[in-house]
């Protein structure tokens, strides 16, 4: 099944999902993100199994709960505590569980202060890579 028929399935069970394409800029991508509640990450074809970390660290830096599609290794993601997955044939149902249960997951996924580290540290190891990295071109 592939993107368009997974939004077909979901219209059906009356999920109010919506695939978005052509919002580039950083304003358009902030208003996107402030404004939805989920993201639900697909792949491309049934070749790519990748983690789509462009769409999930925005995602996740919003506040917005991140269901995605399977990946191998998912566990080398310093942030993989904090995604939802699940086999694509469970996509739907598991937005729908999330969904019903918003405000547990949100909590549960947010609330502790976790991620906010998380994601500092990832910085803090970008930085000084970009910093190493520079000194070795001096």
């Amino acid at each position: 099944m592939n993107r368009a028929a997974l939004l077909a399935q979901a219209q059906r069970r009356g999920l109010d999902l919506r695939h978005v394409d052509g919002i580039f800029d950083t304003a358009g991508l902030e208003r996107l993100y402030r404004g939805s509640r989920v993201l639900l990450n697909v792949h491309q074809t049934a070749n790519h199994h990748t983690a789509e970390e462009l769409r999930i660290l925005p995602a996740l830096q919003s506040g917005m709960i991140v269901v995605s599609e399977d990946v191998p290794l998912r566990e080398e993601l310093p942030y993989h505590a904090f995604v939802i997955w699940a086999a694509y044939e469970d996509l739907l149902d598991t937005v729908a569980s999330v969904l019903a249960n918003y405000a547990a997951e949100h909590a549960r996924l947010f609330g502790d202060g976790r991620l906010a580290q998380v994601l500092a540290r990832m910085e803090r190891d970008n930085h000084e890579a970009v910093a190493v990295a520079l000194r070795m071109l001096d």
